[in-house]
């Protein structure tokens, strides 16, 4: 009888260390597989990022971008010749990019950027990455506001709508840095030279020192399969430090000699503070897009108020196709080029307003858009819109609005189209 027993326990321990032994080489077996899927998407990212560009070597890209605009409008858009029909063809954007990477975790960008009418450097910035979801950037660089503001102009759907053009300051010279969390959630914060908001467009207060603006941002994503949801919310304060403040923005059609919606000017202010939010739903090829911001602005002067602007967006987007999405980037918090890019249409609609009314002058700008983009390959695309817009408020009573025989230009059309060439 002890000898069975002996018998059944050497049994137990001998299957008990059996299924030790195998637990131990499944672990291993897991931790090998995990390292080797580790390899094989590091080795995926870094053959999706050179198919973008030319290689020179292993740490230093080109690419580029040409972009052919032609621009057709009358009405408001085209005060100067009294409303009458206005066309024109432009090169509106050639970016030439240099990307060199010194190390695994910092490189930097360069940017030149031209048009029909400027040549310059517009962006050069440094950028140190601590880890996979933590980044630095030091240079010329674009404010973390909005995602509409990230997108670069070859991810563009026609123009900026107003609010984002009006409430942001685009590239200016900072530092930023941003975090991204496991559970969705990215913070940013950066400081900046602010050469948009006082009137001397300079950057400079009277005694010469530096206006800067400081700006954060907070967002939240979820992914699940076909779909995808984004939050966000900004705040920026800016100091003008006793300047003008004035804002005048174009109705979303770049060569419209009449910015449709114009703020009047401030006298002095002594800050502005801003404030946007932003959403995103997006299920299988369908997406809808929303953006809201205020702009606060305290007066100085006695002879006027403070003053409070605010603007919106909503867009809808859809790709014939069914299956393409807008892809994501969770680490920026921002939206890229479509997953399929070859003989794809989408196809959109958007209304846009932006209203500067204030202290008994300015206007509001109502747009709405309709449009299509039809991507032949990755590296060429064209895109048509068709614009409708309503400017109102006291502004309305004053040239450029109210011509010399009493008329008054509230209204406008227009027509957009641009082929993108991409390398």
């Amino acid at each position: 009888m002890i000898n069975t027993r002996i018998k059944k326990l050497a049994a137990c321990t001998l299957l008990t260390g059996i299924v030790a032994c195998q637990s131990m080489g499944y672990a291993q077996q897991s931790e090998d597989l995990e390292a080797r899927v580790a390899v094989l998407e590091k080795a995926l990212a870094e053959h999706q990022d050179k198919k973008n560009g030319l290689h020179i070597s292993n740490n230093l890209r080109f690419a580029g971008l040409v972009q052919m605009d032609a621009n057709l409008f009358d009405g408001v858009y085209n005060t100067d010749a009294e409303g009458a029909n206005a066309s024109d063809i432009f090169v509106r954007r050639v970016h030439i990019r240099l990307f060199h990477k010194l190390n695994d975790d910092l490189d930097y960008v360069l940017l030149l950027l031209a048009d029909d009418d400027n040549t310059e450097f517009l962006v050069g910035f440094i950028r140190y990455q601590l880890g996979n979801n933590t980044e630095f950037r030091l240079g010329k660089i674009k404010e973390d506001r909005s995602f509409s503001v990230a997108y670069i102009g070859e991810e563009l759907t026609g123009e900026r709508p107003m609010v984002t053009n009006a409430f942001a300051t685009a590239f200016q010279w900072g530092a930023q840095v941003h975090r991204l969390f496991d559970n969705g959630l990215r913070v940013s914060f950066g400081a900046f030279k602010d050469r948009k908001f006082n009137t001397e467009r300079d950057g400079l207060d009277e005694n010469n020192s530096l206006l800067l603006s400081y700006n954060t941002r907070l967002t939240w994503s979820k992914a699940r399969e076909d779909w995808l949801i984004h939050l966000g919310a900004s705040y920026g304060l800016r100091d003008v430090a006793g300047d003008g403040l004035s804002i005048n923005m174009r109705g979303d059609v770049w060569k419209s000699n009449t910015p449709l919606a114009q703020s009047g000017t401030l006298l002095s202010v002594d800050h502005a503070d801003i404030l946007m939010s932003e959403f995103v739903v997006q299920k299988g090829a369908f997406r809808f897009e929303s953006e809201y911001g205020s702009l606060q602005a305290e007066s100085l002067d006695a002879s006027q108020d403070d003053a409070s602007y605010s603007g919106y967006y909503f867009g809808v987007h859809y790709f014939l196709d069914g299956r393409t999405q807008q892809s994501y980037d969770s680490k920026n918090a921002r939206f890229r080029r479509p997953t399929n890019e070859n003989n794809v249409w989408e196809v959109y609609a958007r209304y846009s307003s932006l209203d500067l009314v204030g202290n008994n002058m300015g206007t509001k700008a109502n747009v709405a858009m309709l449009g299509a983009t039809y991507f032949l390959n990755p590296n060429l695309h064209f895109q048509v819109q068709v614009y409708d817009a309503e400017v109102s408020g006291p502004g309305l009573s004053n040239a450029p609005f109210t011509l010399q025989d009493g008329r008054v230009l509230d209204q406008g059309n227009a027509i957009a189209a641009r082929a993108s060439y991409r390398f």
